[in-house]
């Protein structure tokens, strides 16, 4: 996780070394910081590009954490709002369908999809997506 931006590394387990050597502090300022993760800086200005194409962008990653940093950095860089220009589908959204009809509808406000790999394994049709981002890979 912490390839994707170094404030995840807060998540991870740490030895009581480890953990000694590690400034939390630190760690949580820089958290909304996009510059400090290549991928979470790439992500950004990757959807902010699709964006001005019109092109919608789907995001997969086999974590949550990851995917809701993404969400609070976008929503913070390019003020878009989770449920209009981002929608996050994970394990225990009841509206599935709900989401992949609205970012499938090309005249739709949505410009991201996040998405657990998880939560899309089975009978999920995204045909909106013109870009995809693997963030990770298992």
């Amino acid at each position: 996780m912490t390839s994707i931006h170094q404030s995840l590394f807060m998540e991870c387990t740490l030895t009581e070394q480890e953990e000694s050597a590690v400034d939390k502090d630190l760690l949580e300022k820089v958290r909304l910081n996009n510059n400090v993760g290549v991928k979470t800086r790439f992500l950004e200005e990757f959807a902010s590009f699709c964006a001005a194409a019109n092109e919608k962008v789907l995001v997969f990653s086999q974590f949550l954490r990851p995917l809701c940093l993404i969400i609070d950095q976008i929503t913070l860089a390019l003020k878009w709002t989770e449920d209009e220009e981002i929608l996050y589908m994970h394990g225990i959204v009841k509206s599935r369908k709900s989401f992949i009809h609205r970012f499938n509808d090309a005249n739709s406000q949505v410009e991201i999809l996040l998405a657990s790999t998880k939560a899309c394994s089975v009978e999920i049709s995204l045909v909106g997506a013109s870009r995809v981002v693997l963030l990770d890979v298992e």
